[in-house]
């Protein structure tokens, strides 16, 4: 049985709805496609083969969470962790030039936003992490040229990814529960370390990075290792 109709079978199980199926199943099916053409298989996948099909959705305008999401689905599904990896980079900071955009109409105005970002643009959801670094390095040198680097590292340093709200409500529980911040720091560490030592015994990545003994035991020895952090 081949790992396309076992993962709509594992879909079905999952109980997905039939139209995420459909689409997720024909998404998979046409990377595989895209990858016979290069002779390549999904066991033997690259970098540039993963990013030419990213290339391929930006310029048919299917570019969307959908596909992605699908393939990430895929590789987690059939134990790919490079596929996995790519995935999940194109939604690594995805919302970053799109807050930048926001913020700067919002805290100076749309002509200024308009000035820094020129004909530069947004950056296609899928773009080549490869190219994110001078793209960036374009829009920060500008938004410096117009206001000084004291005033761009204030308006920088709010940060510009997204504030995560319902993820970070679990956290703030445990913390009301705990005695103190040193007992919600310690279990917040020992948390992590499990959950690392999971993904070493599975292994899986946690998020982008493959897990080992010498991940862990740079977090359990490096107090800024860990989630927690020190006081």
């Amino acid at each position: 049985m081949d790992d396309i109709k076992r993962f709509k079978e594992h879909l079905i199980k999952k109980e997905n709805k039939p139209e995420y199926i459909e689409k997720a199943v024909d998404i998979t099916k046409e990377f595989e496609e895209f990858l016979s053409y290069r002779s390549k298989l999904f066991t033997d996948i690259a970098y540039d083969d993963f990013f030419a099909f990213s290339d391929f959705l930006i310029t048919e305008k299917r570019n969307d969470e959908l596909h992605y999401g699908a393939l990430v689905t895929f590789g987690l599904f059939t134990k790919n962790n490079e596929l996995v990896r790519w995935g999940r980079e194109v939604f690594d900071g995805s919302e970053v030039m799109i807050n930048l955009s926001k913020r700067l109409e919002l805290e100076m105005s749309k002509e200024f936003r308009d000035e820094v970002f020129g004909n530069i643009g947004l950056p296609p959801f899928g773009i080549n992490p490869k190219e994110k670094p001078n793209y960036t390095k374009k829009l920060i040198n500008k938004l410096v040229d117009e206001v000084g680097e004291e005033k761009s590292e204030e308006f920088l340093a709010k940060g510009l990814r997204d504030p995560y709200t319902e993820w970070r409500k679990p956290d703030r529980e445990k913390f009301l529960k705990s005695i103190n911040i040193d007992e919600f720091m310690k279990m917040k560490k020992e948390e992590l370390i499990k959950n690392l030592e999971k993904h070493r015994d599975d292994s899986t990545l946690f998020f982008t990075q493959e897990i080992n003994d010498q991940v862990i035991d740079y977090v359990i020895n490096h107090p800024l290792g860990a989630e927690g952090g020190i006081r």
